[in-house]
């Protein structure tokens, strides 16, 4: 299943429709690793878009990841396959957590870029 995107109306950049998915508490174990697999392979393509529009994107994906590694420690003790979930969700938080911080990076070269061409 791919990750449903939203556009917003006069913005170029493309977010993750989260409204669209479940509540966390409502999804079956495959359901949890299919969202995972469609965000990591959404992944790729971040290359094509600027660093602000990759920020954006990352931390909307962040706010789902967060929601479901919240969900999964909950329920550690009662759901045998919580714990593999849960970890395989914060593998996911990392990789976003790294692509967030190099949009950053990469926005403040091309500041200081523009800077000092002035």
């Amino acid at each position: 299943m791919a990750m449903p995107l939203l556009t917003s109306g006069d913005r170029d950049h493309i977010v993750p429709d989260l409204a669209a998915h479940a509540p966390v508490a409502n999804l079956r174990d495959a359901e949890v690793e299919e969202e995972l697999d469609a965000m990591v392979t959404s992944v790729g393509q971040l290359d094509y878009q600027l660093p602000d529009q990759v920020m954006v994107t990352t931390m909307a994906y962040m706010a789902r990841l967060t929601e479901m590694w919240m969900h999964m420690s909950r329920n550690e003790g009662r759901h045998k396959r919580a714990k593999l979930l849960k970890v395989q969700v914060q593998k996911v938080m990392d990789l976003m957590d790294f692509q967030f911080k190099a949009a950053s990076r990469i926005l403040e070269t091309m500041k200081f870029e523009m800077e000092l061409s002035k």
